[in-house]
């Protein structure tokens, strides 16, 4: 029997619930450098992000890039609370105002 411990107890009901109830796709350890690049202490797997900006926001991959770029350089903690609340916008190639990003699509958690 294992001793229980942070992933034990957390983690690891979160990821099997993720995975079975909303068909999310776990990255293993083994595969974190892939996604991060050269940056080892990087917070995002920056594809991965590009590629949700433009299933959720319905967006060109220059814009996704752009957004991805300004979100890896906010460090304020208010400021992300109010992004994941949907206070974010961007201007979008081809469009004339600035438009609502999503970082997250609570509205259909499949995103």
């Amino acid at each position: 029997m294992s001793t229980p411990c942070e992933y034990t107890l957390v983690e690891k009901p979160i990821i099997d619930l993720l995975t079975s109830a909303y068909d999310y796709t776990y990255v293993p350890p083994t595969q974190h450098d892939h996604y991060r690049g050269l940056r080892e202490n990087e917070v995002f797997f920056t594809p991965l992000l590009i590629q949700a900006l433009i299933r959720i926001n319905d967006i060109p991959e220059s814009t996704a890039k752009s957004i991805a770029a300004e979100l890896q350089g906010l460090t304020d903690n208010e400021r992300w609370l109010e992004i994941l609340r949907g206070k974010y916008s961007k201007k979008v190639s081809g469009e004339k105002t600035h438009r609502t990003i999503r970082v997250v699509d609570f509205d259909n958690l499949a995103n």
